[in-house]
């Protein structure tokens, strides 16, 4: 079980999205799960969380 959960919401803004699941993953400490919250699943920042949850098992 991960020691933290982060939990970033994202609401239509694809690329801002991809800045800031950046600045989590380049992070040392690495103990935690990273959650991504979409506005709605056929939006493209839910194309950008699962290209993340495809590269990164946390």
């Amino acid at each position: 079980m991960p020691r933290f959960s982060i939990i970033v919401p994202s609401h239509g803004v694809a690329g801002r999205l991809s800045q800031a699941l950046d600045s989590v993953l380049v992070q040392s400490f690495g103990d935690f799960e990273l959650i991504a919250v979409c506005d709605a699943p056929d939006a493209p920042a839910a194309d950008v969380a699962a290209g993340y949850a495809g590269r990164d098992a946390r």
